[in-house]
């Protein structure tokens, strides 16, 4: 008798097709997925291009494989071209998008790369420089909130970490650094550079004056607890000068940590934060809620001299001070929108801000011979000395406020962002 044979057993036609189809879905998902985060995150666009280009293959990828079956030839032609040539580029746009993604951040030994990358265009003036670039330095530590920075004497800049409870520094090509302050939630802010080649700032919280060297050395002396620091200054003296806020009172400190004096500030909850070093060899001071300027000699004598703008009622009116080119004292008047000039001798100029923009913040001296400050639109601007309004630079970063200007031996304008946990930099042409 005959045996039958079974039959051979063999794979459906439409198997293979059907996991093609499912991994072509899948790919082209993702890379789809990727390439939306990429445009939105706004990284690095070439990559959001080419995942959407690579739609064009996985379409009709997809699209053959639940087309009809005629035409079997050409089909499975065009069908396996499709399939290698779409899967190769389907899987290198996927891998280029995840190093994108989850690709490391760079480490204070090698720098942050720029954050934002654009170039400004000012307004153009016959004495002011109409053109900048900006560059911005994302700070390593989340969240850090820098709230002053300054120019040090190895060529560098060091910035305060509020939130960090850090002490930054920046090379001028953007190698961060970051030295933890031995206090914890210490609360600094104020940096100043005094004649012995330190930087030195207050710790609000610690009750604590604190110095770091160049090489990051941090040493901490000791004020009278409760002291409420808000402000610090290298003096023309060649002492630290430094001022408390509830205890409305300016202390002097030697460059080895002694305390030699304390003065009280005449006007009773003055709210004085700022204070500067002046050109006439006395330090200078604004009192945000006693709406004066304040002068202090290095023996501690004070005088006063009002600020012709009133207060308005019921608000404090923040400033900030410095030396212009000029030889003069500077200082912004926030709510009043205006910037203010007065000889060392206390005569007094105001200068309304046009728009626009108002609530003039931080001012630095700039290279260009101008006065340079923020306001409350994201501009830095500039002022010249004889008081005439020049251009002014847009900072786009979504909710950053730019502050505490400076200027260092590279002539450009550097800057914090607390918002947005930045350090930027402006490149002018002079």
């Amino acid at each position: 008798m005959s045996q039958q044979q079974s039959p051979t057993p063999h794979s459906s036609p439409h198997r293979g097709s059907s996991l093609g189809l499912w991994i072509g879905m899948v790919l082209l998902l993702t890379t789809t997925i990727l390439g939306i985060y990429a445009i939105v995150t706004k990284q690095d666009i070439i990559f959001s291009v080419i995942s959407f280009g690579l739609v064009v293959f996985a379409v009709p990828l997809g699209i053959l494989q639940v087309a009809p079956s005629s035409l079997v030839q050409m089909r499975q032609t065009i069908k396996m071209g499709l399939l290698v040539i779409g899967l190769s580029l389907l899987l290198g746009s996927l891998t280029l998008n995840l190093i994108l993604l989850f690709r490391p951040q760079v480490s204070s030994t090698s720098g942050p790369k720029p954050a934002l990358t654009s170039t400004l265009t000012g307004i153009p003036s016959s004495v002011s420089p109409s053109a900048g670039h900006l560059r911005e330095f994302l700070i390593l530590t989340p969240n850090s909130r820098p709230v002053s920075i300054v120019s040090g004497s190895d060529g560098n800049f060091w910035f305060t970490e509020e939130r960090g409870n850090k002490i930054g520094r920046i090379t001028p090509q953007g190698v961060i650094a970051e030295y933890l302050i031995p206090t914890s939630n210490s609360i600094p802010g104020g940096l100043t550079r005094s004649s012995d080649g330190n930087l030195w700032f207050f710790e609000n919280k610690g009750d604590k004056i604190g110095r770091i060297t160049p090489q990051g050395q941090i040493t901490e002396f000791p004020v009278p607890a409760g002291s409420d620091l808000v402000g610090i200054t290298a003096g023309p003296d060649g002492n630290l000068w430094f001022v408390g806020y509830k205890p409305n009172k300016i202390w002097r400190m030697t460059t080895s940590g002694v305390i030699t004096g304390g003065f009280p500030i005449p006007t009773d909850g003055s709210g004085t934060e700022t204070i500067i070093a002046g050109p006439d060899g006395n330090v200078w001071f604004v009192e945000d809620w006693g709406n004066k300027l304040g002068r202090i000699t290095p023996q501690g004598q004070i005088t006063e001299f009002p600020i012709p703008t009133p207060l308005v009622p019921g608000q404090q009116n923040y400033h900030d001070m410095i030396v212009g080119p000029d030889g003069d004292i500077w200082f912004t008047e926030g709510l009043a929108d205006k910037i203010g000039r007065t000889t060392p001798q206390g005569d007094i100029t105001e200068f309304s801000v046009p728009p626009p923009g108002g609530n003039p913040g931080s001012l630095c001296a700039g290279p260009d011979g101008n006065l340079w400050f923020t306001d409350d639109a994201k501009h830095i601007r500039r002022i010249t000395t004889s008081g005439m309004f020049l251009g002014e630079f847009m900072i786009s970063t979504s909710g950053s406020r730019p502050a505490a200007l400076t200027v260092g031996p590279d002539k450009n304008i550097w800057f914090i962002e607390p918002s947005g946990n930045r350090i930027g930099q402006i490149t002018i042409s002079l």
